[in-house]
C-alpha cells in the first residue's frame, strides 16, 4: 500500500484532495524504528507529528500504557493546537516506518492553501472530540468500579 494511500486512511487527511495530500507529502520525512526505539519522551519539547504506515507504537504516561497505535493511526497531534513539551512517551513495540509532519511546514501550509488547513483543523477537532469521548467513557467505568470496589471494602 502506498503512502499516499496510508495518509488518505487518517482521519486528519479526510476531504482533501490528491494534489493536497501530495503537498503534505512534499513535506515529509518517513523514518524506520526498532523495536523498543523511543520516538519522544515526556517533557520532550514538541515539533513533528507523526503517521505509523507499519509496525505498532505504545504511549505510555508513567509507565502506564495509554495506547497501542498501528498503521495509519497518527500520533503526537496536540502539537497542531499548543506548541509545548511532550506529554506521554511514544515507543516502538515492533519494526516501525513512521512518517514525520514538522509543524513548521504544516504550518506554512495555511499561506498557500487555507482550505487544506482548514479541513486539516476541522478534521484534527473531530479526531480529538472523539478520544476525549472514548476516554470519559474510561473515566465513568472507572469510577464504577472504585465506587463498587469502596462499597466491598
Amino acid at each position: 500500500m502506498s503512502i499516499q494511500n496510508i495518509i488518505k486512511g487518517n482521519p486528519l487527511f479526510h476531504d482533501l484532495y490528491e494534489s493536497e495530500i501530495q503537498a503534505v507529502l512534499s513535506r515529509c520525512k518517513v523514518q524506520q524504528l526498532a523495536p523498543g526505539e523511543k520516538i519522544f519522551n515526556e517533557g520532550d519539547k514538541g515539533e513533528d507529528l507523526y503517521l505509523i504506515l507499519a509496525g505498532k507504537v505504545e504511549i505510555i504516561k508513567n509507565t502506564v500504557l495509554i495506547a497501542t497505535l498501528g498503521k495509519a493511526e497518527i500520533f503526537g497531534e496536540l502539537i497542531l493546537l499548543y506548541e509545548g513539551t511532550r506529554s506521554t512517551d511514544a515507543i516502538a513495540i515492533d519494526h516501525a516506518d513512521i512518517l514525520i509532519l514538522n509543524y513548521q511546514s504544516i504550518i506554512q501550509m495555511y499561506d498557500k492553501n487555507p482550505r487544506a488547513m482548514c479541513i486539516m483543523m476541522l478534521n484534527l477537532s473531530r479526531l480529538l472530540a472523539g478520544r476525549l469521548k472514548k476516554s470519559n467513557f474510561e473515566i465513568k467505568e472507572l469510577r464504577l468500579e472504585m465506587s463498587k470496589a469502596k462499597k466491598a471494602a
